[in-house]
């Protein structure tokens, strides 16, 4: 694990998604279009102020405000915050870690999401939990919401649950060594929502946050989604539609880089059919190749003509014959 100190890991809160010079939302129907290879830039605290609007801007080796908080100021107390709260975050997280959410375990989905809502309030959060019918099996999602006009509109995203069900080996935390632990969702992704609380946590202790818009959607089952999806997805979508940025506190590819699009996937079936024949006469007009070698032909046509970055995909089964 994996999990770092808030102070380490303070400086993805925000990032910028460029394309022209033009920021694009990242939204979390997967039924979007794609978007396309995207630069990325992580923001550091030096930057904050763009996307939460309290923002000041270097000027002729000034600092000017623009009606907030200088960002001078707000650097430094975020730092000291971080370094002050690094012992209550990482002792936030045991508790969360020792607690077992499987996404089946409904009474540990909930209770994970009981640990942390008191901390958002404390923040200006207004919370609401979000339960699931009864007979999909699945605890729910705690949202947390904060209301204002200054600034990108925000959805921050984590998940409550995790893939280690009551009865699995791994069931509670340990101290590797003073930056290293493990345990049932220590990365996936328990750490990942205590950063998002202790960076929010900074930010309101240095006046950040004030008449920002932002919206935290901690899901119950994202391990392994309740179905339909047109319910359990329901309010992220929702809040999608509505944010202009959306950031996700799962790790991914490093602890100093952000990773600003992911593949999405899709299903497909191709059937073929043919004459039936004997095998003397194939390949003539009256028979034709037979199904087989047509679905051979077509998936060749793919791995031939169908070669993209970032596009892959593979004949998973292929059963043909009588």
């Amino acid at each position: 694990v994996l999990f770092r100190s808030v102070d380490q890991l303070l400086g993805l809160l925000v990032c910028t998604f460029e394309r022209d010079e033009v920021v694009r939302a990242i939204g979390a129907d997967r039924a979007a279009e794609a978007a396309a290879p995207l630069r990325t830039r992580v923001v550091l605290l030096r930057d904050v102020r763009d996307a939460f609007g309290f923002g000041a801007r270097r000027q002729r080796g000034r600092t000017e405000e623009r009606g907030g908080a200088p960002v001078d100021d707000v650097r430094a107390a975020l730092g000291h915050h971080a370094q002050d709260a690094r012992a209550a975050a990482i002792a936030l997280l045991e508790r969360a870690v020792n607690i077992n959410s499987g996404t089946l375990n409904i009474k540990g989905v909930r209770a994970n999401g009981d640990l942390l809502e008191p901390e958002f309030k404390k923040l200006g959060f207004e919370t609401r939990w979000i339960p699931m019918p009864e007979e999909m099996k699945r605890a729910g999602h705690l949202f947390a919401e904060r209301k204002g006009t200054k600034g990108k509109r925000l959805l921050l995203i984590g998940h409550l649950d995790t893939v280690f069900e009551p009865d699995g080996p791994l069931q509670s935390w340990k101290l590797l060594n003073d930056t290293l632990a493990s345990g049932p969702g220590a990365n996936d992704m328990k750490g990942g929502n205590i950063i998002l609380l202790y960076a929010l946590r900074a930010l309101y202790e240095a006046g950040a946050l004030n008449d920002t818009q932002i919206v935290v959607a901690l899901h119950g089952d994202e391990e392994f989604g309740g179905d339909p999806e047109s319910i359990s997805r329901r309010d992220l979508v929702e809040a999608a539609r509505r944010s202009d940025l959306a950031l996700a506190f799962e790790g991914a590819t490093a602890f100093d880089a952000a990773t600003v699009a992911r593949r999405g996937s899709s299903g497909w079936r191709l059937q073929t059919t043919g004459l039936r024949a004997h095998s003397s006469a194939v390949f003539r007009p009256s028979v034709g190749s037979g199904a087989i070698y047509e679905a051979a032909r077509i998936l060749n046509e793919f791995h031939n003509e169908l070669q993209e970055q970032y596009l892959t995909y593979n004949p998973g089964m292929i059963v043909g014959g009588s």
